[in-house]
């Protein structure tokens, strides 16, 4: 398992998959010390915080760093926002045959295939009532019925779930279970937003940097003085996702040198104009090419006269058969 030893060291490793936090600001360090110190026990965490700030990293490393044997359990994953709830029931759960419409076969659900494992609850906050009961079941009672079954399975998984909403609010307004809520939160774990971090923001651009370096086979040498000073006022609201996104982008625009302060492109519309310039300045337009051809000299090439003057960007009203033909052209496509 990965112990935090020095506090100089800018990031945690999580066993077995390669993945890394990386940061060393003292609300990472703290963070790292109590994944250390929580990860050996097989209680429900309930991973807070804002949307990109690396919840599901966090969620791997409990799971991944908890004992040499990590790597042999399985660890899965189910986003609780995307999925509607008829059809999340039967993905947690399970069903048996004829259970609905097309259940031709019985089919377990992750509750079944991460036994002895983890399962990853994203967005636990969207999850509806009816199955915010069933999952409280299953923590109390360590046990699940399938879809359209009147059997009860037991079940021997680690939950971890992870929401970026204010549960107490949902609490409050009836839109989320308290007894499920206690149940979830035996451990909390708040992952800091990027805007608490510090210098985490340049190293994370420099390491993201280096990573599409190799990826582009480019040679960005690192962020002016300027840039930097532009990265760290940023207010970025998606995070450590929302940054990775704005070092993708420099790529699209330039791929050796330094980064300078309009190179981080914050929107689409900036985005957009900065390719399209850059293209326009290394292709040829169409009326650089008239231009160039209207240069050459065409008196010995022997070419009809209307087609010398078409060379030479003279435009002639098309005869009365021409545009039928272009008209019947049209019409036949």
């Amino acid at each position: 398992m990965n112990k935090i030893e020095h506090y100089d060291d800018p990031k945690y490793t999580i066993d077995h998959t390669g993945d890394i936090m990386l940061g060393r600001s003292h609300p990472m360090l703290a963070l790292y010390e109590y994944i250390n110190q929580i990860t050996s026990f097989p209680d429900t965490v309930l991973i807070r915080g804002q949307s990109g700030t690396g919840k599901e990293l966090v969620a791997k490393a409990l799971h991944y760093n908890r004992d040499e044997k990590s790597n042999q359990r399985p660890f899965l994953t189910v986003d609780c926002t995307c999925i509607p709830s008829e059809l999340l029931e039967s993905i947690l759960f399970g069903h048996v045959k004829g259970a609905f419409t097309g259940a031709s076969q019985p089919k377990k659900g992750f509750v079944a295939a991460a036994e002895k494992g983890t399962l990853f609850l994203d967005e636990i906050g969207d999850l509806d009532m009816r199955l915010q009961m069933k999952l409280l079941r299953l923590l109390q009672e360590k046990e699940y019925t399938p879809v359209g079954s009147h059997v009860s399975k037991e079940a021997d998984v680690r939950i971890l779930a992870a929401t970026n909403k204010p549960l107490e609010e949902a609490i409050r307004s009836g839109t989320f279970r308290e007894d499920l809520y206690h149940r979830l939160n035996v451990f909390p774990v708040d992952v800091p937003p990027l805007s608490k971090r510090g210098d985490d923001t340049i190293l994370l651009a420099e390491h993201y940097l280096h990573t599409y370096n190799k990826l582009h086979n480019a040679s960005l040498t690192g962020f002016s003085e300027q840039a930097v000073e532009r990265l760290n006022g940023l207010e970025l609201k998606g995070n450590v996702r929302e940054l990775e996104s704005l070092i993708k982008r420099i790529y699209a625009i330039k791929t050796e040198g330094m980064v300078e302060y309009n190179d981080l492109l914050l929107n689409g519309e900036d985005i957009q104009k900065r390719i399209l310039d850059r293209v326009y300045k290394t292709t040829p337009s169409v009326v650089t090419v008239i231009s160039e051809i209207s240069t050459t000299d065409l008196s010995s090439v022997d070419i009809d006269p209307l087609d010398r003057r078409s060379a030479h960007g003279i435009v002639t009203p098309p005869s009365p058969h021409a545009t039928g033909y272009l008209e019947d052209t049209c019409n036949r496509r």
